[in-house]
């Protein structure tokens, strides 16, 4: 798995000498493996539209996958997930999710993610007693508090710029 490619396979950064020496390495290991020796070679972008055309030629990452931001069900699955292991008070609830879901369209999970560590961060600043902290719990105003505080990182500009990279890529 290679995450967040662009950093060095940009179109920018591959003039930089360390970034281009790193880039050609890769690209010099990706073209020598086999298909015989079954391994799958991930590539990961917030930004395809910056990729250097040499990572895109047939033969080097034949599949481009695009992964839209999550539907209201995996948000709520996400909350779940990153609200399992802290402490929370009863007004966090299915309720509560509800509205925190429906708020958060067009989210990604990171994004979610963001929330629930402001709310974690907010319950601890507010839970001091002469500097000492105490119950370190969130509830549902950490969690409303939160969602003001963080913005999706996903623009209607990235969201339209990719599928006009997916678009052109079908074409090819």
């Amino acid at each position: 798995l290679i995450e967040d490619i662009d950093a060095i396979g940009s179109r920018e950064s591959i003039e930089n000498p360390e970034a281009f020496n790193v880039m050609s390495q890769i690209l010099a290991e990706v073209d020598n493996v086999e298909a015989k020796e079954h391994v799958l070679i991930v590539a990961t972008t917030n930004d395809p539209n910056s990729l250097h055309p040499s990572l895109l030629r047939p033969g080097r990452f034949d599949k481009i996958f695009f992964v839209p931001p999550p539907n209201s069900k995996a948000r709520k699955e996400t909350f779940n997930i990153f609200l399992k292991d802290i402490p929370i008070t009863p007004d966090v609830n299915e309720e509560l999710l509800d509205i925190l879901v429906m708020k958060t369209s067009g989210f990604s999970s990171a994004d979610i993610a963001a929330i629930v560590d402001e709310a974690k961060l907010t319950a601890v600043v507010n839970n001091k007693q002469d500097g000492v902290v105490c119950e370190r719990f969130v509830c549902k105003d950490h969690l409303l508090e939160a969602l003001k505080m963080v913005e999706t990182s996903i623009t209607k500009e990235y969201l339209e710029s990719s599928k006009v990279f997916m678009d052109r890529d079908r074409k090819s």
